[in-house]
C-alpha cells in the first residue's frame, strides 16, 4: 500500500482537528492537489534542503496557481510541508501528528 493509497476523497479529508483558517487552507491545498493529480508527484518530491518550498518549481507554481485562497509565501510553504507529510504518510497520520504537534 503506498502513501495515496491512504488518502480519503476530498469530501472526506476534513481537518476537523484545526483551527478554522488553517482548516481552510489545508481543504484549499488538499482538493487542489487531487484536481490536479499530483499526489504521485507530492509524494516523492524532495524540497530544497534550505528553503523548503520557497522555490521557483513550476509544479508548485501550478498548484499556488490553483488555489482558491490566498497565500504568503510563508504561508503557501507552511500548507505544502502540511500536503507533502500526507503525500507521503498519509491523512491518517497527518492527523496523529498533528494533534500531537498542537
Amino acid at each position: 500500500m503506498t502513501s495515496t493509497d491512504r488518502l480519503p476523497a476530498v469530501s472526506l479529508a476534513t481537518f476537523e482537528f484545526a483551527e478554522h483558517y488553517t482548516k481552510m487552507m489545508y481543504m484549499d491545498a488538499y482538493s487542489t492537489i487531487t484536481e490536479l493529480d499530483l499526489w504521485p508527484w507530492l509524494s516523492t518530491y524532495t524540497p530544497h534542503e534550505k528553503k523548503g518550498f520557497m522555490i521557483y518549481d513550476p509544479t508548485l507554481c501550478k498548484i499556488e496557481g490553483a488555489l482558491k485562497t490566498g497565500h504568503s509565501g510563508i504561508t503557501f510553504a507552511f500548507v505544502m510541508r502540511a500536503m507533502e507529510y500526507i503525500a507521503k504518510y498519509g491523512y491518517p497520520a497527518f492527523e496523529e501528528h498533528y494533534k500531537y504537534a498542537s
